[in-house]
């Protein structure tokens, strides 16, 4: 069939074509086969205004994101129908995969919704239809599943031919929300031979249909509704039951070894599934050091690193009796170490693991409150730390004592002591108190010095080589240590706003005069929270913002410049900068 009215005689089917077929059809000369499906429409327009015939193209009607779209001549009475999108039997491919992008990113219909109204695009999906597409795509992901886990089981028997083959698992539940109160869950098997997914459980207390209507008989017999009812914390120990039940029958395979993760509800259930005893638990190395806190890998100095009372090495503080304490950057982190210490017959002292390990922060907060702990008492008093170290009066053969203690919070919110203890008899722990501005120029000076001379250094060298600007040397110092001043300051408030207590605040004052977040001025803050500012600023993320800042001059930061730096006089500066930007001073 031909238009009479082209110019060009061109068969209709060439000319007339959906966008579908626009990749099957010779419609340009410089088409290829890996042109982009966009520029093969983009041709076809083309090519169909080079024809200069007068058509219309009006769009007909909408379904989603889909558009149908009739060609028409405006001198004959040919006419064309076509799409702007594939169609899979009768659904189009753009809606389809709409769906599936809202249900991997974990949204839904109400979602897609809102989105489309937000872009002003002029329709959605009826609620009818995007449940249709998800039913359609729950079939497609169930068959894709159950496929693979079938090719996973059937890697296993080929590597152990048998009619039954045995196998370890390792099992594992995961829930849709955090917490005891998800409705839904789903608990895994996963071989530990090849790595992939065996089978899995998926489990709800919760069905929409019967909360939301009720069943006639002929739609509860095809009704698929809740199959878990307890706690969703039980929902891992039946969901392991049921996938050992079933192994046999559907995967033909027999979990003899359970690699749990420390939860020994789930192996209790299924030990004996096969037989008495036929299961056996083993414990997955990296759920044992999961488990296992940092805090308690406590970093001491090398044996060899001995010294006597007549040569005390910078940053050690000696209590007196078999305690000292040491202010030490051993490793990736600045620490503040209260520990025993042994004499050998030659009088030279050695550091034991007996004793707590905490950051400069913590140190900070309890050198701030040491003269208000009344310890050690008579009566049992205890005191905790910025929720990690806890202290406690205690009496041991009839002399009073303080216990330092470290404690850790796990994900449930509950408290673990861990096991290193340190005591510090009343004289110890007044030493303690007279050194305590020691201890801490000590962790100031560690802090801003090595540590972050070493973060600085480390962040400069994983940089890419830039374009540098070159200047007197003099000239590129000043102006480099202006800008670490500068990002000092910056930090310093910061850190001073979130560790500033204001009582007003805490108490929901409606009186502006009694909040001190806005009638203390900076210096009262200064002097009240600076310590603790200080203690607590991110190093690495002062070394990667200087480092950021002066990417044009990372050719001068070396380590000579880093040596040759006053880090007192620079924190100096930056507090007194921090005071004087205040804006009314004399609050």
């Amino acid at each position: 069939m031909w238009c009479p009215f082209a110019k060009n005689k061109v068969p209709v089917r060439k000319m007339c074509m959906s966008y579908t077929e626009a990749s099957q059809l010779d419609i340009h000369p410089t088409y290829r086969e890996d042109r982009p499906r966009a520029n093969v429409t983009l041709h076809f327009m083309q090519f169909v205004m080079d024809l200069q015939i007068p058509f219309t193209l009006p769009e007909d009607s909408t379904f989603g994101l889909c558009s149908n779209f009739c060609l028409k001549c405006k001198n004959c009475s040919f006419y064309k129908g076509f799409s702007s999108s594939k169609k899979k039997n009768t659904s189009n491919e753009i809606n389809t995969r709409l769906v599936c992008a809202l249900r991997i990113i974990g949204k839904g219909y109400t979602a897609g919704k809102k989105f489309f109204a937000t872009l002003n695009f002029p329709s959605f999906l009826s609620k009818q239809a995007f449940r249709m597409q998800e039913l359609k795509l729950l079939r497609a992901a169930r068959s894709v599943a159950e496929n693979s886990m079938n090719i996973a089981a059937t890697e296993l028997k080929d590597k152990n031919p048998a009619a039954i083959t045995e196998c370890g698992v390792s099992v594992d539940g995961t829930w849709q929300r955090r917490g005891f109160s998800s409705l839904n869950g789903v608990v895994s098997a996963i071989s530990v031979t090849c790595g992939k997914v065996l089978d899995i459980e998926v489990m709800s207390q919760f069905c929409q249909w019967c909360h939301t209507k009720k069943l006639n008989l002929s739609c509860a017999s095809k009704h698929q509704c809740a199959n878990h009812k307890g706690s969703s914390g039980s929902m891992e120990v039946l969901g392991a039951y049921r996938i050992f039940e079933r192994s046999k029958s559907c995967r033909k395979l027999i979990y003899s070894q359970y690699y749990g993760d420390g939860d020994s509800k789930g192996y209790d259930t299924v030990k004996d599934i096969y037989g008495k005893d036929s299961v056996s638990k083993l414990e997955c190395i990296g759920h044992i050091q999961k488990r296992t806190p940092p805090a308690k890998k406590v970093s001491t100095p090398s044996p060899n690193s001995s010294f006597t009372l007549d040569s005390i090495p910078p940053h050690h503080y000696h209590f007196g009796g078999d305690k000292c304490a040491v202010v030490s950057d051993f490793g990736n982190a600045l620490n503040v170490h209260i520990r025993k210490f042994r004499t050998d017959d030659h009088g030279r002292i050695f550091p034991t693991k007996n004793g707590v390990s905490f950051s400069p922060f913590v140190w900070e907060s309890l050198s701030k409150d040491i003269d208000r702990l009344l310890m050690p008492s008579e009566k049992l008093q205890v005191n905790v730390i910025c929720d990690s170290l806890f202290l406690a009066s205690q009496w041991i053969e009839n002399v009073p004592h303080v216990s330092f203690q470290r404690y850790i919070t796990k994900q449930d919110f509950s408290r673990q002591f861990l096991p290193s203890v340190c005591l510090l008899n009343e004289a110890e722990w007044d030493r303690l108190q007279c050194i305590r501005k020691k201890i801490s120029e000590s962790c100031k000076s560690l802090l801003f010095g090595n540590f972050l001379k070493k973060k600085t250094l480390s962040e400069v060298s994983s940089r890419s080589p830039r374009s540098n600007l070159k200047m007197e040397q003099s000239d590129a110092c000043m102006v480099l240590s202006t800008s670490l001043t500068e990002i000092l300051s910056e930090h310093l408030k910061a850190r001073l706003d979130d560790v500033m207590v204001c009582d007003g605040c805490l108490e929901n004052q409606p009186n502006q005069l009694g909040h001190d977040c806005i009638t203390m001025n900076h210096d009262r803050r200064y002097s009240n929270y600076g310590d603790l500012a200080l203690s607590s600023m991110d190093i690495e993320l002062i070394a990667k913002d200087f480092t950021e800042k002066n990417l044009q001059m990372l050719n001068y930061v070396n380590e000579t410049f880093l040596n040759n730096l006053n880090m007192n006089l620079l924190v100096e500066n930056a507090s007194e900068m921090y005071i004087s930007s205040d804006l009314m001073p004399y609050r």
